[in-house]
């Protein structure tokens, strides 16, 4: 047995599959885990290794050996690849799954290859005419639960489906995955469609367009899907403009949200099941599916209903039990059937309708049953609530339906009003007799969106008991814990009052290394241009509970990589600056059987000491790689700059130039340049930041030995000379001089990988562009 407790990459999906083919059991774990219940897992399964990302915590978990991740794949198309495969039968274990934040005695579910693959090859059957290997998948949920591993990788990949992976599980995220892949199919928890709609609601509110929205909804059941598409093609540019499917799972869907998804013409397939089912139950097809349920069984899977309307589940999908858990194993599994602690039942045309948790449901004083999802969808439908919480509430002799709300940020919130207007919408049995309102920005979640409501029970006991004693009051949170991992610092110094740059000396790397921290266990995108020498913790803990999500200064540009605009972009060249380089210069390019053989992306830094270094640079590339270029620009001067900005497009389309930050946003302009790389082009940069008035090399700016360290690409460094002659610094004209000699020299590639110290890469580059001036 082996712990992989890592984030969504193709590196998770190499290290899952390699075990099956050697017979070793994976334990996935969520890298929200922390690391003492991962320490726990990994005592109680015996496991000899623990698979894991470079910025977890290091654990000292026994004899099992720790593996990085990152560190595993180095250099991975170098190494043999020979192996003896393990003699594997379909009634092995593949893998245990444990339930995220199990208390007490862990229950971990066995998951054999028999009860994936029947899952696999039943839901394939229902798909055959609806997904071809033209379709494209997307899923951000995490492969450490079931749910994404059948549903975003297994059954895609049966039916050769490109996927794409999304690392991150912020809408921004999330939304630039959507726009750069362009997916046709998606799977997604609730929580998320949810989410997403209330977004795109309050935009088309702050546009004035919220009654033709209202319009669409209204209109769309009596609409085609392809006049439905074209009315909310807008919305549907937003995620990439071919998305048609969804696929709903891991919790609860409100019809009416998936209705309103439906309204801008797109299908959304609601399925359910459990991680001891593997995980399909029962899924709606593309013909006749009801938006208020969760489908009929699949192929092979009996679903019967108990007298107290408990789910109870059959078929070669159920696991056999609980690893090293024979109680539970008893108490949920019972002659031949799985007993799913969720209540439901099924209609005349044979779909299942799912209630609620069994151990949820509210018997009311008079016996009446009271179903807290129905309550829940109602309250959420207001406004000013983000989410809330219904449970019932027994002390004693008193009894109550308790409503625990969530405000949403920035809208007027009145709690009384709210649950008197949500009480005349409910039955007499329904009505809501208390509340509370969260005092955190949201509530406890699973890794597939649900709320936690043991936590929120637990929670209301403390607040009805009083206040916890100040000894086992937690005074890190989650902020003041990544600050202190980026910093240094301990936690517990790290008070409110504390500055991030003066105080706790974060420079613009730390600054980049805390947004993307924030971004990765919290879901949320800070702007780090907004972080300047007055901000806070204080000031950083009030964006994220109001979740003031960075916006995106420029967007990713399509139109300058197209391939007919990079082949009109070199004929422009060759017609209109190779004629002016000669007219003003004597050229000379040295070293140039060093990028000869380069094929694909590359990193290339040069230094800065004239307006028209691009220029010749651009003209001492080979076309193979010119074809291929971007040029990396100052933002604030060539697209902010008044005297430069009128030429800004013209740029982009002779030089094909981005916008890079010098100073603000850089982690953006750092996700745009690894968009670029993406796509094959190759990176130009001044890595001094600026330009140098004497000619002489600058100190290297560490941001480009992050970009070396990060982007996985070879760095070639580049020195210029004699442009300074032609077009001086500061100058506002050529100068003419007799055709000066401008110098180009290409150094020999160099290869750095994430693990690499980005101070060390930043002086080894600079070292070997000094090198190139000798």
């Amino acid at each position: 047995r082996i712990i992989l407790w890592a984030a969504n990459s193709p590196w998770w999906v190499g290290i899952f599959f390699g075990c099956q083919l050697k017979g070793v059991i994976v334990v996935p774990l969520a890298v929200q885990n922390t690391p003492e219940f991962v320490k726990k897992i990994t005592g109680f399964t015996k496991a000899r290794l623990i698979f894991k990302n470079q910025r977890l915590p290091i654990l000292a978990a026994g004899p099992a050996k720790t593996v990085i991740v990152e560190d595993f794949f180095d250099n991975w198309r170098e190494k043999p690849t020979s192996y003896e495969e393990a003699e594997v039968s379909s009634n092995d274990i593949a893998e245990i799954l444990f339930t995220s934040g199990t208390t007490g005695e862990p229950k971990g579910t066995e998951l054999r290859h028999s009860n994936i693959l029947s899952n696999i090859e039943a839901v394939s059957s229902l798909s055959v005419g609806l997904i071809s290997p033209k379709d494209h998948l997307l899923t951000f949920l995490p492969l450490s639960h079931i749910f994404s591993q059948v549903g975003g990788l297994f059954v895609p990949l049966s039916f050769g489906l490109p996927i794409t992976l999304a690392a991150q599980v912020s809408g921004l995220h999330i939304r630039m995955n959507l726009q750069e892949d362009q997916p046709t199919i998606m799977t997604a928890v609730p929580e998320f469609l949810r989410l997403a709609l209330k977004r795109i609601e309050e935009k088309a509110e702050e546009q004035g367009q919220l009654k033709k929205l209202q319009l669409l909804y209204g209109l769309a059941p009596r609409l085609p899907l392809l006049l439905r598409r074209l009315l909310a093609h807008k919305i549907l540019s937003q995620f990439g403009g071919k998305l048609i499917a969804i696929v709903s799972g891991g919790a609860a869907l409100d019809p009416e949200v998936g209705r309103k998804w439906e309204a801008f013409g797109i299908y959304v397939i609601q399925g359910y099941g459990a991680t001891e089912t593997s995980p399909i139950v029962s899924v709606n097809r593309f013909k006749g599916r009801k938006i208020e349920s969760v489908g009929p069984p699949i192929p092979g899977v009996e679903v019967k209903i108990a007298s107290d309307g408990e789910i109870l589940v059959r078929g070669p999908n159920v696991v056999k039990g609980y690893f090293r858990n024979p109680q539970k194993t008893a108490a949920a599994f019972k002659d031949g059937w799985y007993y799913t602690d969720d209540l439901g039942f099924i209609d005349k045309n044979g779909h299942l309708h799912i209630l609620g948790r069994k151990k949820y449901l509210i018997v009311t004083p008079a016996g009446e049953n009271v179903y807290p999802e129905d309550i829940e969808a109602i309250l959420n439908q207001e406004p000013a609530v983000a989410d809330s919480a219904v449970l019932g509430i027994k002390e004693k002799d008193r009894f109550e339906i308790h409503a625990v709300l969530l405000p949403k940020i920035n809208t007027p919130f009145d709690a009384f009003s709210i649950i008197e207007s949500v009480n005349k919408k409910l039955e007499p049995h329904q009505k809501i007799q208390g509340f509370s309102i969260w005092d955190q920005p949201d509530f406890p979640r699973t890794v597939t969106k649900k709320i936690k409501k043991e936590e929120v029970i637990e929670w209301l006991k403390e607040k009805r008991i009083g206040a916890k004693p100040a000894a086992v009051i937690e005074t890190v949170g989650p902020v003041e814990k990544i600050l202190s991992e980026i910093s240094g610092i301990p936690g517990p110094e790290i008070t409110a009052k504390k500055r991030l740059i003066p105080d706790l000396k974060m420079d613009s790397l730390a600054r980049v290394a805390f947004v993307s921290a924030v971004e990765e266990d919290l879901n949320m995108i800070l702007d780090e241009s907004a972080i300047n020498e007055k901000t806070t913790v204080a000031d950083i803990k009030e964006k994220i509970s109001k979740k003031e999500q960075k916006e995106e200064r420029y967007p990713f540009l399509e139109w300058p990589l197209y391939p007919w605009v990079s082949c009109l972009r070199v004929c422009c060249q060759f017609l209109i600056l190779w004629p002016i380089i000669f007219a003003f210069s004597r050229f000379k390019i040295l070293g140039r059987e060093n990028i000869k053989k380069i094929k694909g992306p590359v990193l290339f830094f040069m230094n800065h000491i004239s307006l028209a270094d691009s220029l010749f640079f651009i003209r001492a590339l080979p076309l193979s790689l010119r074809k291929k270029l971007a040029i990396a620009a100052a933002s604030d001067i060539v697209f902010e700059d008044p005297k430069f900005k009128k030429f800004t497009q013209v740029l982009i389309f002779l030089s094909n130039v981005y916008p890079f930050s010098r100073y603000g946003q850089i982690k953006s302009s750092l996700e745009y340049s690894g968009r670029l790389i993406d796509r094959g082009f190759c990176i130009s940069l001044f890595p001094e930041g600026q330009m140098s008035p004497t000619g002489e090399l600058r100190p290297i700016k560490q941001g480009a030995g992050l970009m070396a360290s990060e982007m996985n690409v070879p760095v070639v460094p580049v020195l210029i000379s004699g442009t300074n002659i032609l077009l001086p610094y500061g100058a506002k004209k050529l100068f003419w001089q007799k055709r000066p000699r401008v110098k180009i020299v290409f150094g020999k590639p160099l290869h750095f990988t994430p693990q690499d110290s980005v101070s060390q890469v930043t002086k080894k580059i600079e070292e070997e562009m000094r090198k190139l001036a000798l």
